[in-house]
């Protein structure tokens, strides 16, 4: 089974396929979509479109796994609701469509859910131990490899659409 992990992001969005047919997952591919960022509200379709177009022939993966966005109800989550909440959710909303599109079951999870409170470097760590050191292009791009160990982890733990 190949997982394909997404980290949405405004400006720049993770992806990361790993093949869980063996005992131990394997890195297919990963990377990170860098939109031009000129393109105003634009830059959302773009991203989505890279999926489709894309990143969902080379990797043909068998489950989509989404970081869905959410936000604590603090002065720090009330600062990132103004900053683009609903923009990020777009993003997140636009890979949640491509999966749909071409009929690959997809999973919402929240940060908190697969990352709880685990610091960055720890899921970097982690991520590196099994694939190897790399030059990631941004951390999102290792971070969606962490969320895509993680479904495989705990597969039953979340829903599947």
């Amino acid at each position: 089974m190949k997982i394909l992990g997404i980290d949405p992001s405004i400006n720049h969005t993770g992806w990361g396929c790993i093949d869980t047919s063996n005992e131990e997952p394997v890195h297919v591919e990963s990377g990170v979509i860098l939109p031009d960022l000129r393109g105003g509200n634009y830059r959302y379709g773009e991203i989505a479109g890279e999926f489709h177009n894309h990143i969902i022939g080379i990797c043909a993966p068998d489950l989509c796994v989404v970081e869905w966005p959410t936000f604590e109800d603090s002065p720090r989550g009330r600062n990132l609701a103004r900053k683009g909440f609903n923009k990020l959710c777009a993003v997140a909303g636009g890979c949640v469509a491509v999966a749909a599109v071409h009929g690959i079951p997809y999973a919402l999870i929240t940060a908190w859910q697969w990352k709880g409170k685990y610091p960055k470097p720890l899921i970097k760590a982690r991520v590196e131990e099994l694939f190897g050191e790399r030059d990631w292009a941004r951390e999102d791009e290792w971070e969606s490899l962490g969320l895509a160990l993680w479904a495989f982890k705990h597969k039953g733990d979340y829903d599947e659409y």
